[in-house]
């Protein structure tokens, strides 16, 4: 049952006001999760092209190698060089596995940061019109 004394109502009002705000506050802290994770994704092509440029060293060193020596090992780095390339593939599957999830996992935060502003805005109309209703100064800045 509701309570008839305005007073009552009205903190009772405020204080489910105050716990939405701080939920609305908590999610937008969060941002800054996202926005690591946004580094990290650019950050990506820079170390792939560092993690390239180090397995073309190894293939030139393999095929030096090959040259120099004897015709009697030559299967050893052409095995050495597929292990390599199998690697290089299990890694650019895992990175490409990497990059979908921490796509869906950001657009996931997206929409709960975009939901969360339109809460904020919608509990900060409702406060201002609750402190105006009760003839308060507005507190929310």
């Amino acid at each position: 049952m509701q309570s008839l004394h305005p007073v009552g109502a009205a903190a009772s009002t405020q204080r489910e006001t105050e716990l939405l705000l701080r939920e609305v506050v908590q999610r937008l802290e969060q941002s800054a999760t996202l926005n690591e994770k946004t580094k990290q994704i650019q950050e990506w092509p820079e170390e792939k092209g560092t993690l390239n440029g180090e397995i073309q060293d190894l293939k030139d060193m393999l095929e030096d190698r090959q040259e120099t020596d004897p015709p009697r090992r030559t299967a050893q780095p052409r095995r050495r060089i597929r292990e390599v390339e199998m690697l290089d593939r299990i890694r650019q599957f895992q990175e490409r596995e990497e990059r979908e999830h921490l796509r869906n996992w950001l657009e996931v935060e997206k929409q709960r940061l975009d939901t969360d502003c339109m809460d904020w805005l919608f509990l900060e109309r409702q406060c201002f019109r609750f402190e105006h209703r009760a003839g308060l100064p507005h507190t929310i800045d």
